[in-house]
């Protein structure tokens, strides 16, 4: 078993600590009024989970686990930066070899 860094420990604790919080603050929010107000924190609330979640995961695996998060996180964020930008219909070939061949190459 790998040695745990203690200073990482207590930033995760603390993190997660600070998730906990913002999670019983936004049930109780909720279930005082329902609203899209009180909805939409609880929602990034729940993704920050999720992130916090899963880098913990990568952390845990290691290198490896670090740089494969790392290089799905760096290509869902082109995937969207390309959405977002204008293109045209013959763009379409070359995006298609930039983002299934060439960028897994």
């Amino acid at each position: 078993m790998r040695k745990v860094n203690n200073e990482l420990l207590l930033l995760l604790g603390g993190l997660f600590i600070m998730l906990m919080v913002a999670s019983l603050i936004g049930f109780i929010l909720s279930r005082r009024k329902q609203n899209d107000t009180i909805a939409n924190p609880n929602a990034r609330i729940l993704a920050w989970w999720v992130m916090c979640t899963i880098s913990v995961i990568a952390m845990l695996i290691g290198p490896i686990g670090s740089v494969v998060l790392f290089a799905l996180m760096s290509f869902y964020a082109l995937r969207e930066c390309v959405t977002l930008t204008p293109t045209r219909r013959g763009d379409h070939e070359a995006l298609f070899w930039c983002f299934f061949i060439i960028l897994p190459l």
